[in-house]
């Protein structure tokens, strides 16, 4: 066995040394941009990450919040390295129609930066999570239906607002929702890149926010405080070249050892491609009103409350 870890690590030293070699020759013995090339390689064979073992897409298997704990969920962050979304995404590129570029529904994974998407309760079939309805919002809009289509609320790409229930309205942008293209545009196409946010970040709370019973302004500011330090982390893993679709399970597996409190529950796939999109296992302690980012081992720890006993199905 040892000499077959030898036979296997020996070939890849000499590669990395060839690597390190070519990519510090002179600058006049460079041809056609090689020393350049061999310089990505270099830094590529650098950052690869320890393994990792593989992760689910593009869901994990049923999240189990544990028998004390009532809620649990995932934090999901959008790389920004994916393709399909909303506001201009793959199928808007993809259709010879103008009205097929109204697909909004998701945000568009293909973006500069990484953006956080949401924060989801894993009720089933996705998880045991229990989804407790908030309070006044969910009675005021309890008569209402909001199935968005996108038909009825986009015309010719400009979004209307007031197509939003009163009773789900959030008129300001959490600070983590602010564009996911960085500042808005100018003009016609920035008021559309803002109605569009707008829409979305009610979305999220109408979706997913109202199984909890903090108000949207509590659940928003932990959505953006939980997964500020994340961002940044992905970020700088771009900054330092992994910037392809095909690097999120090494961004994941980076983010993984860099965070010891992190747990990653799946990278999000789709049948339409990737979405570049990490989900990170959450719970929430009812007793305090605080999301934790965590592994699922630690939910009872963190989030678990003796006097609740999850029942047996």
């Amino acid at each position: 066995m040892l000499l077959q870890i030898l036979a296997f690590c020996i070939p890849l030293a000499s590669a990395v040394e060839d690597v390190v070699k070519e990519g510090l020759r002179s600058d006049d013995e460079c041809l056609d941009g090689q020393c350049a090339l061999n310089a990505v390689q270099l830094q590529r064979a650098l950052r690869i990450p320890p393994s990792c073992p593989p992760f689910p897409e593009p869901y994990a298997p049923p999240m189990d919040c544990g028998r004390h704990v009532q809620q649990c969920g995932v934090l999901a962050i959008d790389t920004g390295l994916g393709f399909y979304g909303g506001l201009n995404g793959s199928k808007c590129a993809n259709s010879s129609s103008p009205t097929g570029c109204t697909d909004q529904t998701n945000p568009p994974y293909s973006q500069p930066r990484a953006k956080v998407h949401g924060l989801w309760f894993e009720t089933p079939p996705y998880g045991n999570s229990s989804c407790l309805h908030s309070h006044d919002w969910d009675t005021a809009c309890q008569n209402q239906s909001w199935v968005f289509t996108p038909e009825a609320y986009c015309k010719e790409q400009a979004c209307d607002s007031a197509g939003i229930p009163q009773c789900y309205s959030v008129k300001k942008l959490p600070t983590c929702y602010q564009g996911y293209r960085g500042p808005f545009a100018a003009g016609a196409q920035g008021e559309l890149e803002r109605r569009y946010m707008l829409w979305f970040v009610n979305h999220e709370w109408q979706k997913h926010g109202t199984c909890g019973q903090q108000d949207p302004t509590d659940y928003f500011a932990q959505v953006c405080r939980l997964s500020g330090p994340l961002v940044r982390a992905i970020d700088s893993y771009r900054m330092q070249g992994l910037d392809n679709y095909t690097d999120v399970h090494a961004i994941a597996c980076k983010l993984s050892k860099d965070f010891d409190y992190v747990e990653i529950s799946s990278t999000g796939g789709s049948t339409f491609g990737t979405n570049g999109e990490i989900l990170l296992s959450a719970c929430l302690n009812l007793a305090t009103g605080q999301w934790h980012v965590a592994p699922v081992s630690q939910f009872e720890r963190l989030c678990g409350d003796p006097a609740y006993v999850r029942p047996v199905l």
